[in-house]
Order: C-alpha cells, then sequence, then structure tokens
C-alpha cells in the first residue's frame, strides 16, 4: 500500500510527461485566456449565474440571507460557472458549421448535469449551434459504436476503460477452472502480490498457457509452465521499463527546469510590459496635471486681458453713441433746403470731424480685433495642441487595431474592458477613454459625453462591426464577392438571430459601469430605440446593436482569408474612426 501523495505525485508535478506516455496531448494555446473577457462568454456567464440565483430564490433557500451574503452567493455561482462556459465556448469555435456529427472532432464528454443543461439551452436558443457540444459518457459510446466499427483496439482504447458490462464475455465451467488454477500458479510465487491487473490479465488470456494447463494439473506444475512461457519475457520486459523509467526521470527533470526557467522568463516579461504600462500612463498623468496649473494660469491671464478690453470697448461704445447723437443734433439745424444742398460726401465730412473729437477709430478697431482674438484664444486653449501627446484608453484586444492607424500622437492603451475605461475617465477629466457601444441607446452616449467630454463611444455595436461593414470590405475590391449578397446575408443573420440577442440585451446592461451612479441618469427607462435598431434592415441603424463579432457567422468570407489586419488597413476605416476623434486627432 502507498499513501495517495505518492500515487498521484506523478500526475500533479509531471502531468504533461504522463499523459504523453498514453499518446495524449494537452491543448493550451495563449489565445485562450482571452476568453475570459470575449462579450458572449460574459454574457453567458451573467445570464446562467441570474437563472441560477433566481432557482435558489425561488425554491426559498435564499429567504434569511443578507444582501451581503446574497452578493457572496452570487460570486460562487459565478465562480464554478466561469470555467464550464469558457470550455463550451472554446469548443463551440472550433467545431465546423455542420449539422452532421461525423464531421465533428471536438467535444465535451462530461458527468456534469448542468453542464449538459447550458449545452442544451445554447441549442434551444442559438440556431447556429446545430449539434450539441455536450456530451454525457453513455452518449458518447452509443455514438462511437454507431460511427466507428468495433475492433480490438477500440474496445481496449474506449470501451475498456470505461468498464461497461456488455465487454464482459461469458466463460465456460472448464475455462473458469483453468483461470483458477493460473491465478494459483501465480500465488505460488514470492512477490506475486506487486503484479499489476495488466499482467495478470495478459498471463490468464495467454492462449499458449491455457492450452497446457488442465484442471488436473498440480499447482507446481502449472507454475513452471507459467514461468516458461511468461516470466522470461517479464525479465525482460521489466528490465527494458526499469531503463525507460531511467530516461523518463531525465527527461522529466529536463523539462521541469525548463518550466522553471519559462516560468521565470514568463514572469519577468510580464513585469516589463505591466512597468512599461503603468510608467507610460504615469508619465501622461504627470505631464497633463502640469498642463493643468500651465493651463488654468494662462486662461486666467486671458480672462483678466478680455475684461480690460471689455471695459475700453464699453467706453468707446459711449464715445461713438455721443459723437452719433451730435451728428444728429448738427444735421438737425440744417434745413430742408440746405439739406439739399449738401451731398453725402459733405455730410461724411462733417460726421467724420464730429467723430474725431471724441475717439481716434483705428485704436477702437484695434481694440475689437484684440478682443476678438483673446476669446478664440480661450475657445482653443481647451483643445490639446500639435506638439502635445495623447494617451486613449480602451478596451483590451482594440488597443492593438487602432494603433495599426497610426494617429500621430496617440497612443491607444489596453484596460480590461468598458467598465475600467469609464472608471479611469470619469475620475480623471484629464485622461481620455473609448469603449464599444455595446446596448447602449442615442440617447444615453449624448447624455454620457455631456457629462464626459474627454469619454468616446464607437457609433457601432464593436470594432468589428467597423471591419466587417460592408463599405469596409467593398474597398478591398475582392474578387469573387459580391457585395449586394454579403450585405444580405447580414440582414438575414440578423433578422433570423433577433431574438436571441434581444434575450442577452437586458442582462448585458445590467453589468454596464456607466448605469451604477443612478443620480447621473444615464439610463433609459426601455431599450425601445435599442430594439428599433436591432429591427431595422438600413445597415448602419441595425449595426449600432448587432454585434458581427459574436452573432454573424462569417462562412461567406471563409474562402477568401481575409484577416483583421487587412481589414484594419483600409482608408474607410480610419477615416470612420478618425470622425469619430475628431475632436483630439489632428
Amino acid at each position: 500500500m502507498i499513501d495517495l501523495d505518492n500515487y498521484f505525485g506523478p500526475y500533479l508535478t509531471n502531468f504533461t510527461v504522463s499523459i504523453r506516455q498514453k499518446g495524449l496531448e494537452l491543448f493550451n494555446e495563449k489565445r485562450l485566456a482571452n476568453y475570459s473577457t470575449e462579450q458572449k462568454v460574459i454574457d453567458d456567464l451573467l445570464a446562467q449565474t441570474q437563472y441560477r440565483l433566481n432557482r435558489l430564490k425561488e425554491s426559498h433557500q435564499l429567504n434569511n440571507y443578507t444582501e451581503i451574503e446574497l452578493q457572496y452567493a452570487e460570486r460562487r455561482i459565478e465562480d464554478k460557472l466561469k470555467h464550464d462556459i469558457q470550455l463550451w465556448h472554446i469548443i463551440q469555435d472550433k467545431r465546423p458549421y455542420t449539422d452532421s456529427p461525423k464531421d465533428i472532432s471536438d467535444w465535451i464528454v462530461t458527468l456534469d448535469y448542468g453542464l449538459l443543461s447550458f449545452d442544451r439551452y445554447k441549442q434551444k436558443i442559438d440556431k447556429t449551434v446545430k449539434i450539441g457540444v455536450c456530451l454525457h459518457p453513455n452518449d458518447l459510446i452509443s455514438m462511437l459504436q454507431f460511427w466507428v466499427p468495433r475492433t480490438q483496439n477500440f474496445e481496449n482504447a474506449i470501451l475498456g476503460n470505461l468498464r461497461l458490462p456488455f465487454l464482459f464475455k461469458e466463460t465456460d465451467s472448464d475455462g473458469e477452472k483453468v483461470s483458477l488454477k493460473i491465478l494459483e500458479a501465480l500465488s505460488f510465487y514470492a512477490g506475486s502480490d506487486d503484479f499489476s491487473s495488466e499482467q495478470i490479465v495478459e498471463i490468464l488470456t495467454n492462449n499458449a498457457i491455457r492450452q497446457k494447463i488442465k484442471p488436473s494439473s498440480t499447482v507446481e506444475s502449472n507454475a513452471e509452465l507459467i514461468k516458461e512461457e511468461i516470466f522470461k519475457k517479464y525479465d525482460e520486459a521489466s528490465q527494458k521499463l526499469k531503463e525507460e523509467e531511467h530516461k523518463n526521470s531525465l527527461l522529466n527533470e529536463t523539462v521541469s527546469n525548463i518550466q522553471t526557467q519559462l516560468s521565470e522568463l514568463t514572469t519577468i516579461v510580464s513585469s516589463y510590459i505591466e512597468k512599461g504600462q503603468k510608467r507610460t500612463e504615469e508619465i501622461l498623468i504627470a505631464y497633463q496635471n502640469e498642463k493643468v496649473a500651465e493651463i488654468a494660469q494662462k486662461k486666467k491671464e486671458i480672462e483678466n486681458q478680455i475684461e480690460i478690453c471689455t471695459k475700453i470697448k464699453d467706453q468707446y461704445d459711449d464715445l461713438i453713441e455721443r459723437a452719433r447723437k451730435e451728428f444728429s443734433r448738427e444735421c438737425g439745424t440744417f434745413s430742408i433746403k440746405l439739406k439739399t444742398l449738401f451731398n453725402k460726401d459733405k455730410l461724411n465730412v462733417i460726421e467724420k470731424s464730429i467723430h474725431d473729437k471724441y475717439y481716434e477709430k483705428t485704436k477702437v478697431d484695434e481694440n475689437n480685433d484684440q478682443l476678438i482674438k483673446l476669446n478664440q484664444e480661450l475657445k482653443n486653449l481647451l483643445v490639446p495642441n500639435e506638439k502635445e501627446n495623447i494617451i486613449i484608453f480602451c478596451e483590451n484586444k482594440n488597443a492593438a487595431i487602432f494603433n495599426k492607424l497610426g494617429f500621430s500622437r496617440i497612443h491607444f492603451q489596453p484596460e480590461t474592458n468598458s467598465n475600467s475605461v469609464y472608471i479611469k475617465v470619469s475620475a480623471n477629466p484629464l485622461l481620455f477613454g473609448l469603449r464599444d457601444r455595446d446596448f447602449l441607446s442615442d440617447n444615453e452616449i449624448s447624455k454620457i459625453k455631456k457629462k464626459h467630454s474627454n469619454y468616446f463611444i464607437l457609433d457601432y455595436y464593436c470594432y468589428e462591426n467597423y471591419l466587417y461593414h460592408p463599405s469596409n470590405i467593398a474597398e478591398l475590391k475582392i474578387e469573387g464577392l459580391n457585395i449586394d449578397d454579403y450585405t444580405k446575408e447580414i440582414i438575414r443573420q440578423k433578422n433570423e438571430k433577433r431574438d436571441n440577442v434581444l434575450l442577452k440585451l437586458k442582462t448585458s446592461r445590467n453589468g454596464y459601469e456607466e448605469f451604477r451612479i443612478k443620480e447621473d441618469k444615464f439610463k433609459d427607462s426601455n431599450e425601445e430605440s435599442i430594439i428599433a435598431n436591432i429591427d431595422s434592415d438600413d445597415v448602419d441603424i441595425f449595426l449600432k446593436s448587432f454585434s458581427l463579432k459574436d452573432d454573424f457567422n462569417k462562412k461567406i468570407l471563409e474562402q477568401f482569408h481575409i484577416t483583421e489586419d487587412k481589414l484594419s488597413s483600409t482608408n474607410w476605416f480610419k477615416e470612420q474612426i478618425n470622425k469619430l476623434l475628431s475632436a483630439i486627432v489632428p
């Protein structure tokens, strides 16, 4: 007997090496880490958490819970679901668009009935999920029996490992006696308790031994037969096993060292990246804080000059009015006959001579020009000049795409999600932020931007809506792709998935940071305008509230192999973002 730590130790410390001995490989891609921030994963996680929390409330299991305990229960449910929902989307994204199980090689095999229930729910609400992602082991066996021919390798690899009842073969009386004789003979040897189950099964099923051993044979003779037929082979195998174990030990040590070095390098790189981003942010904030004082002082000086010029203008206006009245009185003393004798030029000379007594016109004009210039300077003071560097915080993946647009003196800095972006810019009005539109209405965006002029919101649901917009695709002039057919396909899928989009509408909006402070009154009382966007067949309207990232099957584009880098390199895409940021883009 050995303890649990020793038994499971090789699997816990050298898991990858252990499973490779069985012909398995760990699926571990860097991009999988991004699934935790995918909107579709977040939407499903929120919806399922709320659904299960409501089920507990309806069953009166949470009746005596305080508000804090309810929040804790919600977080606990969310933590349990997080891995399963990410895994479901990973497998779903790897599968082809088909309605035949034989064309699918990626599945989730699970005994978790909660995950199986979620899979059935996704099949019900999402018409693109034609074949379930999750299988109960019994369903897997049934399916494999149907599609895969029964061979010895098949039974050993799949059915044998699951220990299904139908695999056990019936034995006759003599066969059973022979098996018992073999077992008796095996027990004759010292150390027989150390034989593995696989070794014993192989001996029991060895036809050469079974033919030689008879029910009437003695234990000694049977043991000698087994020794002659089998143990020589096992001595050789044992020696070979020891050699392999020694090699594996050396390999494990090498792998362990490499993993340690890799972990250290990863930590160092992550640290440098984090420090670099933090340093960039600190430098910008410090620079902008210095500019605040400079701008405030400049503003005060301009306002003082405007006040002086305004007072001078008022004095000049008073003098001009007095000169005008004197000219009117002077003209009033002339008789009608004399007025007719005076031509216009003579009257102008008289008027000028009167006005010249009160003020100098050139000084009046200079003061007015100065006042106009100062007002314009005050207005421009709030706009960054061409020498300033601007940082714009935006949602995670968006930063890489926007930085490729090459805006001078502008750098896009990644944040975890839209909530992080909003928290940053709302706390510091000197910082700029850019977020996806998601399920925000035109009215809500107007109210948010009115309070936060440093906050920008995309005109469409997400930046992918710009990349896959028919106008952007058209600029690439892809041979064989009809833009009208492409547009019709987007509209068709939008109408087909309308109900699924509406299902996640309210849940998604409940998580927006902009709506947390009720006093701001940013949130509309209903979602009618957003639903109207989705119901429209005008591309520029429904793309405000329909995601081409999550809800558009891009099979129509697969044959053309269009990358995001190519889609983001167009003039149309850059012009759209340039127009959105026109207040700060030079």
